[in-house]
């Protein structure tokens, strides 16, 4: 008698285990898909890029185990090699299909999704111009507009250039070159009238145009809020970082974003334009505004030359040239450390001031040299000052600007750093009515952001913004 009820005991318990696992077989959920963008390819290309489908599912089967399967396709070629799916089409082919796709796990639950896979009948070139740029060229059959992307380092696309076109025949962009004999990143898109992409370079296949023009010098003064960073390019390739801005050092009193919030901007620029070496670092005085920045270059991944400072100016002296490496740029250095009969009691008025001269076209850095430093340069220099692009002293304050400084210099582009809502008034409107009064544009990354300004030495051949 125990022992059937032993028994019975057991066949109760493979019993209710049976049952738990008809359930469980039961519960178990159909296959997830997550949304599978839209396909999008060249006519000329006569194939999709391949799809891998695994990595838009989700399930308790492996992914070895699933079965794919696509349907609704008329004048495309789907060929399925595990979960790889191609697409190909007859050349010249235009138009798109929508086709299902539908993925089965080894209990037959199955998961759909309808894919839009569309053809656009574009054909691209790329055409060197003799002003330094390099136009991209397609043609597309149907209305839409053209946007370009390009930087010098794949994973920095922030200019976009934009041709917009009625009919869609032919899309012209020019693309700027920014220095010689380099390599430059671009990707491109077009876009319906009805806002949808008609066609998009995939992200892992970046096109590249290489530029071969004259020698070309540029001056970027990176947006670095409340303080001064400019980046100087010369045509033999060397660049000189001039201060920093705040960066992590940020100021002991006051708050907010126009100090850079203790961001290291100067640094995020030149990581995101893919500078990995300076010839120079000039911290123009010793002010948290204008050397913070330049300690984060010291510590960050990239190397620099020279380091060049009011107490050590590692061979600026007064009235002579800066031999920088490239004879197409002639540097003089107009100040450096207190001028003699100046009160050494003011930070400002030790800036290291510098004038590049390429061709015809001149460029004053003046850190925040103060009026009384301007009146020993105009003594020593007079017209010799004269510059078209002058940054203007001291974020704009009125203790840097006068109008004997300006008359000297004769400046056609004033370049204004400061930050948004900043708690000094700079640029201070004194300074602003002087600029204005004499004709000068007033350039200021309150107002635009980080600014370029690119010569071959007679002419400017771009000012951004």
């Amino acid at each position: 008698m125990v022992l059937n009820r032993k028994l019975l005991l057991i066949f109760f318990a493979f019993l209710v285990a049976g049952c738990a696992q008809q359930v469980t077989e039961s519960e178990n959920e159909a296959p997830r898909l997550f949304r599978i963008p839209a396909q999008v390819a060249r006519s000329a290309d006569g194939a999709f890029p391949a799809l891998t489908l695994d990595g838009y599912v989700q399930d308790e089967t492996p992914d070895s185990l699933l079965t794919w399967a696509v349907s609704g396709a008329q004048h495309f070629v789907t060929a399925l090699n595990s979960s790889v799916l191609n697409v190909s089409f007859p050349t010249g082919f235009e138009g798109d299909e929508v086709l299902e796709i539908k993925v089965t796990d080894t209990e037959g639950l199955e998961a759909r999704q309808s894919v839009r896979f569309s053809v656009a009948n574009m054909e691209t070139k790329e055409q060197s111009e003799d002003d330094g740029t390099m136009t991209i060229i397609w043609t597309n059959s149907s209305p839409a507009s053209g946007k370009v992307y390009y930087g010098e380092s794949a994973n920095f696309l922030a200019r976009e250039v934009t041709a917009l076109s009625e009919t869609g025949t032919t899309l012209s962009v020019p693309l700027k070159a920014v220095s010689s004999y380099h390599t430059y990143w671009y990707r491109y898109v077009t876009v319906s009238p009805e806002g949808e992409i008609v066609f998009e370079s995939p992200l892992d296949s970046f096109q590249t145009f290489e530029v071969s023009s004259a020698p070309l010098f540029r001056m970027t003064t990176i947006d670095v809020r409340q303080g001064d960073s400019h980046l100087i390019e010369t045509p033999a390739g060397k660049r000189i970082l001039i201060d920093g801005g705040y960066g992590t050092h940020e100021p002991s009193f006051g708050d907010g974003p126009w100090d850079g919030d203790g961001v290291p901007l100067a640094v995020n620029y030149l990581i995101g334009r893919g500078i990995v070496w300076l010839d120079h670092l000039v911290e123009t005085h010793h002010h948290a505004d204008h050397y913070g920045g330049l300690y984060d270059v010291q510590s960050s991944n990239i190397s620099y030359g020279e380091y060049h400072s009011p107490p050590s100016p590692g061979g600026l002296i007064v009235g002579e040239e800066w031999d920088i490496g490239d004879t197409a740029v002639v540097v003089t250095v107009l100040n450096v450390d207190y001028p003699e009969g100046i009160t050494q009691n003011n930070e400002n008025n030790r800036s290291i001031v510098l004038k590049f001269t390429v061709g015809q076209m001149d460029f004053i850095l003046t850190g925040d040299a103060e009026t009384p430093v301007n009146s020993r340069m105009i003594s020593r220099f007079g017209n010799l000052l004269q510059s078209e692009v002058l940054k203007v002293n001291h974020q704009g304050s009125h203790d840097g600007t006068n109008a004997e400084w300006l008359d000297t210099v004769a400046p056609l582009f004033a370049v204004i750093p400061c930050g948004a809502g900043n708690p000094y008034g700079h640029p201070h409107y004194q300074t602003i009515d002087l600029l204005e009064a004499r004709g000068v544009r007033i350039l200021r990354t309150d107002e635009t952001g980080t600014i370029d300004i690119l010569t071959d030495g007679y002419t400017f051949l771009e000012i951004r913004p």
